[in-house]
């Protein structure tokens, strides 16, 4: 077995994949005819999100109630990713912080506000 992909229901596909390009620099490798259309996007390593159409709206994540809650990215640049975010006007969901283990994090939303973050260790 090998990971396929993840999925993503956004209330707007277009905005959606063109925030996972334009902030952080995937690539979009497909997307159908429907409309509004399912798109997949794909980071450098190959990682693939699909982003397809949601019928309503919902809630945002809380990292603390059970279930999926976050998709993590590992990276040595975590400051000069905080950087871009900011300068993107992404939303900084818990700021760059230091664990004791010495690993870095920093949680943000999406362009629909899906969490996310970086870890540096």
């Amino acid at each position: 077995m090998k990971f396929a992909h993840v999925g993503i229901c956004a209330l707007d596909t277009r905005e959606l994949a063109a925030w996972y390009v334009r902030v952080l620099g995937f690539q979009q490798v497909s997307a159908n005819s429907n409309e509004p259309p399912t798109i997949f996007v794909a980071s450098a390593d190959g990682a693939q999100f699909e982003i397809y159409p949601a019928d309503s709206g919902g809630t945002r994540a809380d990292n603390k109630v059970q279930g999926l809650r976050h998709l993590g990215f590992a990276t040595d640049e975590i400051e000069e990713w905080r950087e871009r975010l900011a300068a993107e006007g992404a939303e900084i969901v818990d700021d760059l912080r230091t664990h004791p283990n010495g690993a870095r994090t920093l949680f943000f939303g999406d362009g629909e506000g899906n969490l996310l973050h970086f870890v540096q260790r």
